[in-house]
């Protein structure tokens, strides 16, 4: 019988869901004693589906008697798809359905005709009832006066909603897994994990970097490969390739020498593999290089990208030994894709310890059978403890059956004079003169020199013998030479000039700088900071996204415009931002081009975005020369409203705003971490408005960059009183702007959330599967999730709609104090108020693909003289304990990553915050899990922060010591008054 369209239990019913049970549990007796030829894992396999759709049957059995026994039609049929059982119903036609199919897809694959169909008679019990399954919880939508939604919290709806849309935005790689349950060849799942690891090694700028090291002039570098070349300087490199011993070759050599482009020449010439073959021999050879870049993301500089990055290319080669290296991520993915109950999920990223342990492995895997050659380039722009790079190097290159060439500078760096001082070696500025001589030959003559043959021959040999075999300081030169037009005794007037030019980089910078006009060099000063501040935030940027060592010349343009631009609705448009990236192009090119060049990473036309123009220091030399004279460049731009980071946050913002459909999620955040960033940086630069670094003032007062009188002047027209004036209200103007800019972030980042709500104007709808029949909400859910706030929705990271994040919780993971601050004058509540995860646990625990190392410990003290609480329970934990265990992830991520120094200030910023804690309320003898044990808040101590010491760290042992005691004493009260009673 049927009431108004609702389903009734029928007895029948109830029985066949009997049979379904019973006919589960014989069919597990039966495989259990080997029936029908199932074997190993199969059978395990096999099992395990049985079981499960056995337990689901059970629940929906137990469920639906329940509901037979209820008095009445209608009290039945709301107890089966009443608010409390809605969700486990659900759950329970997914677990069925899910284990039926993977159960077919077993018995098709190893079972034979005979017991398929006795699968099909199982098939139908189940069939009949997720088709009724289906129809009753259809009824949520078609009966509303036997359920009405509206009492159900929206959050819970949402909620599952969203992690269904969480298993939508999962990684290429997750995906991937998923597919292989399409296909049950052994082979091919095995492929895929291997894939899936490579895949999790990558990053995107892994090999950008040697990509774009210039290729050799001519014939410059062939003399490499010469068998009879070989001094003091050099330790001849063929000879090397080919002696049967192993170990490390060191290409040093000052800065500008040629180090990268000799690496790069190296390992791109097919000599290299010629004469390397006779240490081969009959072994296998696999081969990978990677160029280590201070100006690229922290992937392009660190122990963990470097390891990834020769471990992916090696691997790739070598397929065969991804088990090897990864055995226990391998495994864990085997098992997770072998077992239909499990999720694959996503891995976290590398550690260092795993990678170094898998190179090792690598490495031994098949003693001489296996040789390996490795090139690293730019060990000198490895950020991190330098030690442990170094150890890593010698540890690789003591193998025997691995050749390894590494390049750095010598000068600075003296812990690689004294690990490599014992292996061949080559000192490139020694032996590069006519390297050096034949570029500025050619370059004299490609660019139109009107001097004889002999003469041009003589200037290039002085322009060589000036440069100190540095091949930037002659190309800087030679341009400087040609580029203004001369007339009478050309040569006269060319060794005139050569002669005024200073030798080494520092001076000839000095000077170059200094010969820009008056007029020029505010706009020279101006791009160069943004320069640097675009650089410097990179290193602050947890992305492996691409392009990271320069900035496109759009958002260049648009963070030289003018901060009214962003606020005008609608803003600048593209077609005006096209036009402007074309003069900046042309004023780039003629104005900055000793330290600045425009690159095209397209194809060609004129169209910006297409040509994907970037704009770049010329060298790694300008940035270090100009690192240290920021004082001077601010001298310049002080009559101007120029605060760099305020004008990349303005150019983040502007680029989002005129953005007119983002391509995905990623991408938008992308943007917005950014954004937060450099939010983080003008913060600072607020907090320190007046203040100048000690140095680069000492270097501004000495005239570092050589200025006349005139150009102090010029570049410090004010009298003090009126400076002091000007930054003030120029502070005050800065301060307001950046509120606004956050405001104006936060907006568009909220409208894009809902555009990837919609297909065209409108809302996405969603098929919903009931049983067999199919039902659309007509674009209820991307509705309902377009009122969320976008920083629930993170492109990699779940996060439950329970936590109720929003701008706020962002802005406190970045460190943004003066924001909280702003925001706590316009509501002081705002932080006891807010509803799910606390604010403090997201300033302590930030999401992990966010920068780690923004923690403040001046915004903790902030939320807790506001009302936040250490102890504060939510979701069964306190924020105090998921701190805890937060930091045994974090100190395990950038282990071996960081230098001592670093490792050091590290710690005493978290002693610092767990001192805070402990004042304000968290317990010192709190209990944590780490390493899969549950040890106290004492061994957590011991484990990460022996090896340190300081006031607060002793200020927090004495407050568990007190702990301790008083609880002791408490124990002994308590155990007195018992043995009283006694």
């Amino acid at each position: 019988m049927e009431m108004r369209g609702g389903p009734v239990i029928q007895e029948s019913e109830i029985e066949k869901l009997k049979h379904l049970q019973v006919a589960a549990d014989t069919y597990i007796n039966l495989i259990e004693n080997g029936a029908y030829g199932v074997r190993g894992d199969t059978r395990l396999q096999l099992l395990s589906e049985y079981r499960i759709l056995g337990s689901a049957v059970k629940e929906l059995l137990e469920i639906y008697e329940a509901a037979a026994n209820s008095r009445g039609r209608i009290s039945r049929l709301r107890f089966v798809v009443s608010r409390s059982r809605l969700h486990d119903l659900q759950d329970l036609q997914d677990r069925i359905e899910k284990h039926q199919t993977s159960i077919e897809l077993i018995l098709r694959t190893s079972i034979s005709e005979k017991n398929a169909e006795r699968l099909a008679r199982i098939r139908e019990y189940i069939g009949e009832f997720t088709m009724r399954f289906g129809t009753a919880v259809g009824a949520q939508t078609t009966y509303g006066d036997l359920l009405d939604l509206r009492h159900v919290p929206q959050e819970q709806i949402l909620g599952q909603a969203a992690a269904a849309d969480q298993l939508l935005v999962r990684t290429e790689g997750t995906q991937d897994i998923e597919a292989i349950w399409e296909k049950t060849n052994e082979l091919q799942i095995q492929k895929k994990i291997n894939e899936w690891l490579l895949k999790w090694l990558s990053f995107a700028v892994m090999h950008r970097r040697l990509e774009e090291i210039p290729q050799t002039y001519g014939s410059t570098f062939e003399w490499i490969f010469d068998h009879d070349l070989e001094n003091a300087d050099y330790s001849n490199f063929r000879k090397w390739l080919q002696e049967p011993r192993s170990g490390l070759y060191w290409v040093k050599g000052r800065e500008g020498s040629g180090k990268s482009t000799l690496m790069k020449y190296i390992w791109q010439s097919p000599s290299t593999r010629k004469y390397i073959e006779q240490w081969q021999g009959s072994s296998e050879l696999v081969t990978a290089a990677f160029s280590l870049w201070k100006v690229g993301s922290s992937l392009a500089k660190s122990q963990a990208g470097l390891l990834r990055s020769l471990l992916y290319t090696l691997l790739s080669q070598k397929t065969d030994l991804i088990p090897l290296a990864f055995s226990h991520h391998w495994s864990l993915l085997y098992r997770r894709m072998q077992d239909a109950t499990q999720d694959p999920g996503r891995l976290n990223p590398p550690l260092v310890s795993d990678l170094v342990l898998a190179l090792r492995k690598l490495i031994d895997s098949r003693g001489d059978s296996l040789k390996i050659f490795l090139l690293v380039d730019g060990l000198d722009e490895f950020e991190g403890d330098i030690n442990a790079i170094v150890q890593l190097c010698k540890d690789i290159a003591s193998s025997s059956n691995v050749k390894m060439v590494c390049s750095s500078r010598e000068i600075g760096y003296e812990i690689f004079i004294q690990a490599f001082s014992g292996s061949p070696t080559l000192q490139l500025e020694k032996i590069n003169t006519e390297d050096i001589e034949a570029f500025v030959k050619g370059s004299l003559e490609s660019g139109g020199v009107a001097i004889g043959g002999k003469e041009r021959a003589e200037l290039a040999r002085d322009i060589t013998k000036r440069s100190e075999g540095l091949f930037i300081w002659a190309s800087l030169v030679v341009t400087s030479l040609v580029q203004v037009p001369l007339e009478g005794d050309l040569l006269r007037q060319l060794r005139r000039r050569l002669e005024e030019r200073p030798d080494g980089l520092t001076g000839l910078y000095d000077q170059l700088f200094r010969d820009i006009p008056n007029e020029q060099k505010e706009y020279t000063s101006k791009t160069l900071q943004i320069l640097l501040e675009w650089v410097m935030v990179q290193t602050l940027y947890e992305s492996e996204s691409e392009g990271l060592e320069s900035i496109p010349l759009r958002d260049l343009c648009l963070a030289e415009g003018k901060m009214a631009e962003v606020f005008r609705d609608p803003p600048v448009s593209k077609d005006e931002i096209a036009a402007n990236c074309k003069n900046i192009e042309v004023r780039l090119q003629t104005q900055c081009a000793d330290f600045i060049k425009v690159r095209r990473m397209g194809s060609g036309g004129t169209n910006v975005e297409r040509s994907q123009l970037r704009v770049e220091f010329s060298h790694r030399t300008v940035l270090d020369h100009f690192e240290i004279r920021r004082a001077r460049l601010r001298d310049f731009t002080k009559m101007t409203d120029l605060n760099p980071s305020l004008s990349l946050l303005k150019s983040v913002v502007h680029r989002l705003k005129i953005l007119d459909v983002p391509e995905s999620r990623q991408a938008i955040w992308d943007f917005a971490v950014a954004a937060f960033v450099y939010a983080n940086n003008v913060e600072s630069v607020l907090a320190n408005q007046r203040q100048r670094d000690l140095i680069e003032e000492a270097d501004a007062r000495v005239g570092q960059l050589n200025a006349s009188n005139d150009d102090q002047r010029e570049a410090n027209p004010e009298t003090p009183e009126a400076e002091v004036n000007r930054e003030a209200e120029k502070a005050r103007q800065d301060a307001s702007n950046y509120i606004k800019l956050l405001t104006e972030l936060d907006n568009a980042m909220q409208k894009h959330h809902e555009k990837l709500l919609k297909t065209g104007d409108d809302w996405t709808t969603r098929t919903y599967l009931f049983g067999s029949k199919t039902r659309k909400d007509k674009g209820w859910q991307s509705r309902q999730l377009a009122r969320v706030h976008w920083s629930n929705f993170h492109p990699t990271i779940s996060q439950p709609l329970s936590w109720r994040s929003d701008f706020l919780s962002l802005a406190v993971q970045f460190g943004l104090l003066r924001y909280l601050s702003h925001r706590l004058d316009e509501d002081s509540k705002v932080v006891r108020s807010k509803k799910g995860r606390p604010v403090l646990e997201y300033a302590l625990c930030p999401l992990d693909s966010l920068n780690h190392d923004l923690m403040s410990v001046d915004v903790v003290q902030k939320l807790l003289d506001n009302g936040a609480r250490p102890e504060y329970r939510f979701q069964g934990h306190t924020c105090w304990k998921n701190t805890l265990e937060w930091e045994d992830t974090y100190f395990k991520t950038f282990t071996g990553n960081v230098s001592p120094r670093e490792t050091e200030r590290r710690a005493k910023l978290r002693l610092k915050v767990f001192n805070l804690l402990l004042k304000n309320g968290a317990d010192p003898l709190v209990r944590c899990s780490l390493e899969a044990r549950d040890v106290s808040f004492e061994e957590f101590l011991n484990k990460y922060f022996r090896q340190h010491d300081g006031e607060d760290l002793d200020a927090i042992k004495a407050i568990v010591s007190e702990a301790n005691d008083k609880n002791e004493r408490s124990w002994k009260t308590l155990l007195a008054s018992f043995l009283g009673l006694l």
